[in-house]
């Protein structure tokens, strides 16, 4: 199984901000749980935050690419306009879960194996990493 997962900025104000710096935190620890061992069905999560340049013109979850000899998709997110800092991190892991039922149907209809239960134990992982990270008061740098 495979989680990888992306954003896409609205304006060039929306970098180095709080919302994306958790993001890209989120990515660096989905990449170090990922477990990418046979090839199996994987999910991209993408992040839409609104900004100066582009507004995000859907709200929730929906699906965008999908790749049935890669057995890929790609699940974009709507981040809300009016998200506080200290509801981020809830926000970005519940979009995680989330996107399994979304993922389970369109894998479901495409006649590829897909394991939720291993992906939701992916995410649980990188939850329970960003939550203690979060928690000690750790920054991100690049």
């Amino acid at each position: 199984m495979t989680l990888s997962i992306g954003a896409v900025l609205g304006g060039p104000e929306l970098e180095n901000g709080y919302v994306e710096r958790e993001i890209r935190r989120l990515m660096r620890l989905a990449k170090r749980v990922d477990e990418p061992s046979v090839r199996r069905a994987s999910i991209n999560v993408v992040f839409h935050v609104s900004g100066s340049i582009s507004q995000v013109d859907f709200e929730g979850l929906r699906t965008a690419k999908f790749s049935r000899s890669e057995q890929k998709l790609m699940i974009q997110v709507a981040v809300p306009k009016d998200i506080t800092d200290s509801g981020v991190g809830e926000f970005l892991i519940s979009s995680l879960r989330q996107a399994s039922s979304v993922a389970k149907l369109v894998f479901k209809k495409a006649r590829i194996d897909f394991d939720e239960n291993e992906y939701l134990g992916l995410v649980d992982k990188v939850g329970k990493q960003f939550v203690r990270d979060q928690g000690s008061g750790q920054t991100t740098a690049s």
